[in-house]
């Protein structure tokens, strides 16, 4: 799902939860067919935080002595 968000639309420390609906969809590809059911779901939700973030410490699974930089 992709969603264009038109600046300052969305505020912070507010939480928005996105929901979708798609109708039952049949692919026919070069020999066979393919059914896509009907889907509604809808996210767990997304809290907006405009904070910047303050300086730490990354790492990658469970060691903090490997780190991780780019």
């Amino acid at each position: 799902m992709n969603a264009e968000l038109m600046k300052g639309s969305m505020s912070h420390g507010r939480r928005y939860i996105a929901c979708i609906h798609a109708n039952t969809t049949i692919i026919q590809h070069e020999t066979w067919t393919q059914k896509l059911e009907q889907f509604s779901g809808c996210s767990d939700g997304v809290t907006v935080d405009l904070t910047p973030p303050t300086p730490g410490k990354v790492w990658i699974g469970n060691d903090e002595t490997e780190f991780f930089q780019v």
